[in-house]
């Protein structure tokens, strides 16, 4: 989260972390107009952190319903190597009974473009939230959404649908076979789909290299704020 809360007998103190690295959008965006090749060792760091993030959230019951790369941010200023991201704005997100596979979401929320089939059909549960993390990683390696069109009708259609171009044949052939499969296991119908465990047990999270946590630079990002 970018906040706790700390309470003391008179008063409660809030912790607010400062990202001074933008969002993952604007990561992405950078690549789209430099056409600069993405580094399959960083982005699978980057996306460990996240997929992290989530499956912590799920583990305690919190659905977010709005994982987007703008809601996704890096704590320090460069680029995405060495650095620490931070999932923000939860003013979507949802407590569910994980005990409960019957406990289903209703409510027709979050950004279209990274919505999942079931979040349109009014019925879902957390595994929203991954479908929304493999649109981020498609439109990374992309530089566009997997199910895109003129307008929301269209694009939710098509993710009905659930078709979209495959990361198959020559103009891909710079992408690993691990991240391709990865994908195809996350971009799939509900009761197939990955979890956040499942993610982060996959041989292109497994295999890359993980770069280590500055946590003095973290703890110099905090900023104390009395109420």
């Amino acid at each position: 989260s970018i906040y706790e809360v700390l309470e003391t007998p008179n008063s409660f103190y809030l912790i607010m972390e400062k990202c001074n690295g933008g969002n993952l959008f604007y990561k992405i965006e950078q690549r789209i107009n430099t056409k600069k090749l993405f580094d399959e060792k960083i982005l699978s760091e980057v996306f460990r952190q996240i997929a992290s993030a989530i499956q912590y959230l799920h583990d305690i019951g919190i659905c977010h319903r709005d994982i987007k790369p703008e809601n996704i941010c890096f704590l320090n200023l460069g680029d995405m190597e060495n650095n620490i991201v931070k999932i923000i704005d939860f003013g979507l997100g949802k407590i569910l009974d994980i005990k409960d596979i019957n406990d289903k979401l209703k409510s027709l929320v979050g950004s279209a473009i990274y919505m999942a089939p079931e979040v349109l059909q009014n019925q879902y549960n957390e595994k929203c939230d991954i479908w929304s993390l493999g649109v981020i990683l498609y439109f990374f390696i992309a530089g566009h959404p997997p199910f895109f069109g003129q307008n929301d009708t269209e694009i939710k259609y098509k993710i009905l649908s659930m078709k979209y171009d495959k990361l198959e044949g020559e103009k891909w052939s710079n992408v690993s076979e691990e991240l391709k499969d990865l994908i195809n296991h996350i971009l799939v119908k509900e009761e197939e789909r990955y979890s956040a465990q499942d993610i982060l047990n996959h041989e292109w999270i497994k295999k890359q290299k993980r770069f280590p946590i500055n946590s003095e630079e973290r703890i110099k990002q905090f900023k104390i704020y009395q109420k």
